[in-house]
């Protein structure tokens, strides 16, 4: 699986992401430890993954410099997001779920409406 770069538990506590320098991203039960999904779509590591409040969207953010937005049950991709020209080292949804902020190795923070 290679080296974890971050980690987050859903709101509800019961869903785990991990984001891997293998550039996937696995989703666990937090409960019994059951491997889930596995993301695959980032070209480099992931540094960050977030889940949103409502848990049912993951974000992640990757040394590939993108962002990317999964539906966190079913795994699938929803959207990429472009825009950032260095690793993208954090992602985070707003209180009400509806933007995502990512901040990069570039200096910059990005809002994003997804």
């Amino acid at each position: 699986m290679g080296d974890f770069y971050s980690v987050s538990f859903s709101v509800d506590g019961n869903t785990l992401a991990s984001g891997n320098a293998d550039k996937k991203i696995r989703i666990w039960n937090a409960n019994n430890g059951e491997h889930l999904h596995t993301l695959k779509g980032h070209t480099d590591g992931v540094y960050s993954v977030s889940f949103s409040p409502d848990g049912n969207t993951l974000a992640s953010g990757s040394a590939d410099q993108s962002v990317s937005v999964w539906n966190a049950n079913t795994g699938e991709l929803i959207r990429d997001l472009w825009g950032h020209t260095d690793w993208v080292r954090s992602v985070a949804f707003s209180p009400d779920g509806s933007i995502i902020a990512s901040g990069s190795s570039d200096g910059t923070v990005i809002l994003w409406k997804y």
